[in-house]
């Protein structure tokens, strides 16, 4: 919409301020054009709960604790850098993303888990000995079960129908 517009403008200055104030910025009008210029982006949008197993919640209850005590155990020796802060503060984001890909339960659910799980075990195999050796043994198994789970039997992994509700009645 912002590039049509923009195309339509005259000059490149003009051009350039469309896309940076937005759609309905017109060339004499405020930062962000006036109220009435401004299209409706409401739509219909369609509600689902997810209804998810308890041993969905429970996979995914333990994955996450088992991500916070890695990054727990990676920060706890190393010194702390912007960089290496950065790095599993991202770790955490991602894992969160794969939970929400969990219960959304798309088709490439089965991918997604393989390579967390696959990257998850890496970084357990190749910590620095300072860890704690009986936790790590832990997440390694944890890890190594759930990567054998999603690699052979994934269908039975993590069953959960998603319905949709109504929409309705919820305008």
């Amino acid at each position: 919409m912002a590039l049509e517009k923009a195309r339509g403008m005259s000059t490149w200055r003009e051009r350039l301020s469309t896309l940076v104030k937005g759609p309905s910025w017109m060339p004499g009008s405020p930062w962000t054009g006036w109220d009435k210029d401004k299209p409706d982006i409401r739509g219909c949008r369609v509600y689902r709960k997810v209804k998810a197993s308890s041993f969905t919640h429970c996979y995914v209850l333990m994955h996450f604790l088992a991500i916070l005590t890695l990054t727990n155990l990676l920060i706890a020796p190393l010194s702390g850098t912007p960089v290496e802060v950065f790095v599993y503060s991202m770790v955490v984001v991602v894992t969160l993303g794969c939970i929400g890909v969990v219960y959304d339960d798309p088709p490439y659910t089965r991918l997604v888990e393989v390579m967390r799980c696959s990257a998850s075990l890496l970084i357990c195999l190749f910590l620095p000995p300072l860890v704690t050796p009986i936790i790590l043994q832990l997440l390694t198994s944890l890890y190594v079960l759930s990567l054998t789970l999603w690699l052979f039997n994934p269908t039975s992994m993590l069953p959960h129908p998603s319905t949709k509700l109504d929409t309705s009645s919820m305008k």
